[in-house]
């Protein structure tokens, strides 16, 4: 499942796992390769959208916003 996509389109979020245990995990686009992977399950979030400078990603249904450390 893709989410989001960061505004330089180098970094994409999509979620593994299942609705009892969805875990986000940010992609390199070119490659596919995992960055980053959160270990925290995160069963509620449904979407995501990477602030204008692609630093901050912000999720539906948490009541934080994550900060994605790729600025």
């Amino acid at each position: 499942h893709w989410l989001a996509v960061s505004p330089d389109l180098r970094v994409a979020i999509t979620l593994a796992g299942d609705e009892r245990a969805w875990h986000l995990v940010f992609r390199d686009v070119g490659s596919g390769v995992t960055v980053r992977r959160d270990p925290e399950p995160n069963p509620d979030v449904r979407l995501a959208a990477f602030s204008p400078d692609g630093r901050q990603v912000g999720l539906f249904g948490l009541p934080y916003t994550l900060q994605t450390g790729l600025g």
